[in-house]
């Protein structure tokens, strides 16, 4: 497994979102979209996405917690990470 991925929190990027895959995709590491309860077209988007390339990990959060975007969430995903494995920003 990779020390390093692409965690991209996202809401309503329909328009956007492909073209940043696509520019992510050369690097070759996961990339982790947290889709945090867009209304627009980002799930349907994001969908073809995931059928194009198998290595794209989709999370949608519920639109009840949708309040904040927890990176956790997509560090969880990765499995054998936990929070301790959390960069600390100061």
């Amino acid at each position: 497994m990779s020390q390093y991925c692409f965690l991209i929190p996202i809401y309503n990027h329909d328009k956007t979102i492909t073209a940043t895959v696509e520019r992510l995709l050369p690097y070759e590491l996961p990339i982790i979209i947290v889709d945090d309860g867009s209304n627009d077209h980002t799930k349907a988007v994001l969908a073809t996405l995931a059928e194009e390339h198998k290595s794209l990990v989709l999370l949608h959060t519920l639109p009840e917690n949708s309040s904040d975007f927890d990176p956790r969430l997509g560090i969880r995903s990765l499995g054998g990470w936990g929070p301790g494995n959390l960069p600390e920003i100061r």
